[in-house]
């Protein structure tokens, strides 16, 4: 969206590409039309087509949209002035957030993992993040301090994301095969905030 334009065409703009994040990573309609994100978004669909030219577009800039909010927040948390324990408890409310807002965005991950390993085209781009790389030293550190279980710093990141996207991602088959409502399963979810922290500094 570029400077000048009406408050009308900027607002019918942000709709659409709202509604579609909806449609792709909340309902996880993936193979969504450009007709039933019009639908969905309650505009025609040569509007879609005006603002995004493509349904891949817009797939495209709703998914890089995701990944910029969702890196500018994790940023903030590597870089704030606070304790390694309140860092990490920030790190798993932050992550359970956006992976709860958006339960199937993982899911699109792995489907782009398989598109590049089959050297297809992918819009999943990711990028080394210097403030990630600060976060890990600390890691590094508290390992040393003895705070946390030595081992390579990346398995403590690798353990934290898992314990949170793992059990959201798969939310729909493990609510079927625990015979749990959604909203029983949202609140073992709300547990685990403070379970994956004891778990991760040893406190179980």
């Amino acid at each position: 969206m570029s400077n000048g334009l009406s408050s009308d065409v900027v607002s019918t703009e942000v709709q659409i590409k709202e509604q579609a994040k909806v449609l792709f990573f909340v309902r996880g309609n993936m193979t969504a039309t450009c007709q039933e994100i019009a639908d969905f978004a309650g505009v025609k669909r040569t509007l879609v087509n005006y603002y995004f030219r493509s349904r891949e577009n817009l797939l495209r800039v709703a998914y890089q949209e995701i990944v910029c909010d969702m890196k500018r927040a994790l940023d903030e948390v590597y870089i704030s002035d606070v304790s390694f324990e309140d860092k990490v408890e920030r790190l798993i409310g932050c992550t359970m957030e956006f992976r709860l807002k958006y339960p199937f965005f993982e899911i699109f991950n792995i489907s782009e993992i398989s598109n590049k390993m089959q050297n297809k085209a992918s819009i999943m781009q990711p990028v080394p993040s210097p403030r990630l790389a600060c976060f890990i030293r600390e890691i590094e550190q508290e390992m040393a301090r003895g705070t946390i279980q030595p081992s390579n710093p990346h398995n403590f990141l690798l353990n934290l994301m898992s314990l949170i996207s793992y059990p959201i991602t798969l939310k729909p088959l493990y609510a079927e095969v625990y015979g749990m409502t959604d909203e029983e399963y949202d609140e073992v979810l709300k547990e685990r905030k403070a379970l994956i922290k004891k778990i991760l500094f040893k406190k179980l």
